[in-house]
């Protein structure tokens, strides 16, 4: 079977393992506001890649993945150590060197970052909280049926509570800093919901929830797909040094799963609504970029405009005004509801 592959590589002046907390600091935020990412620099190669024949691209769209190890090639495989990418199966290819072999021989572990689904989110006013609704639907053509679903939260969210028609709830602590901006010293934290089952079924409007009585602002999410034989800490720690450290990354949410921006209980009822003002800015530029709010959303122009007026005001507004153009789809209608929630 032939891979097609289109690869582009972006280099970095940085050693691959030099990770960076960058902070982004705009006019927009001159009110002491600082936007924390924590970025990793390293080789990152973007590939449009199709499995198959060449006539099997006129059934199954082309993907935009993306790999930090070298792309394994089948017409000339290699034979020396290291870490591959494969597209086509969407696997990491280990070249483990034996004892008893003059070549390396290649080992694969699948990858579950070929999940593709909807994530569709309601925000509800309940008595003394909120509760935020996804609606979790796998793409018809996605290669990996969804197995888990995180979202990164404060964690010192201590009120939350979770519930999910029949996927089971986990929470895992994180190192990374409280992007809400609200806590000195505070970090982030998972909260997923696992697909206890191991068929290759399709998700159909799984149905996951949360109580918070903190308002929404918007969060990253990583969807994960249900794979045979998944790559593990267990098995990256009994790889050769640089091998294990370019395997690493695949356990990574950046490499490991798929990434998508929904709105999620994200900051205290007290913050500043400058704070809540940045999100919501951030998060719809992130949106357009995405496709996902049209660029030419008379809405989205509206609301982008009325929160940078807000943030370079001279004179501190109360709140932001909310847009006055009507929005036009559902997600549109959800930031709204949002943002009456955040600015009322």
């Amino acid at each position: 079977m032939s891979q097609l592959a289109v690869e582009a590589a972006v280099t970095s002046s940085t050693t691959d393992e030099q990770f960076v907390d960058v902070l982004h600091q705009s006019s927009l935020l001159q009110r002491g506001l600082t936007i924390l990412y924590r970025t990793t620099q390293w080789l990152t190669m973007l590939l449009v890649a199709a499995a198959g024949s060449v006539s099997a691209l006129a059934q199954q769209p082309a993907r935009l993945v993306m790999s930090p190890v070298p792309i394994w090639n089948d017409t000339a495989p290699p034979t020396e150590p290291g870490a591959f990418f494969d597209p086509g199966q969407n696997q990491l290819v280990i070249m483990v060197p034996k004892p008893d072999e003059t070549n390396a021989v290649p080992v694969r572990y699948d990858i579950p970052n070929a999940a593709r689904a909807s994530v569709d989110v309601t925000v509800q006013s309940l008595p003394g909280k909120l509760r935020f609704t996804y609606t979790l639907t796998d793409e018809p053509l996605a290669r990996q049926p969804s197995k888990r679903f995180r979202l990164l939260l404060p964690s010192h969210d201590a009120g939350l509570t979770s519930s999910s028609n029949g996927w089971q709830f986990e929470t895992e602590a994180t190192a990374l800093p409280d992007r809400s901006a609200t806590v000195r010293g505070g970090t982030m934290r998972f909260i997923s919901w696992r697909n206890p089952g191991t068929t290759d079924a399709k998700a159909s409007r799984v149905i996951l929830t949360i109580d918070s009585t903190y308002l929404p602002g918007f969060a990253d999410t990583f969807l994960e797909g249900q794979v045979k034989n998944p790559l593990t800490a267990d098995i990256v720690a009994t790889l050769p040094g640089a091998i294990a450290q370019a395997a690493r990354q695949f356990l990574e949410p950046a490499f490991g799963s798929t990434p998508q921006t929904v709105l999620a209980p994200m900051f205290p009822p007290d913050v500043s609504k400058s704070v809540i003002a940045a999100n919501y800015h951030f998060g719809i530029s992130v949106l357009q970029r995405g496709g996902r709010i049209r660029q030419d959303s008379a809405y989205a122009r509206q609301l982008l405009d009325n929160l940078q007026a807000f943030l370079t005001a001279i004179t501190p507004l109360a709140a932001p005004t909310l847009p006055t153009t009507a929005p036009t789809t559902a997600l549109e209608q959800t930031i709204q509801q949002a943002l009456s929630f955040c600015f009322k």
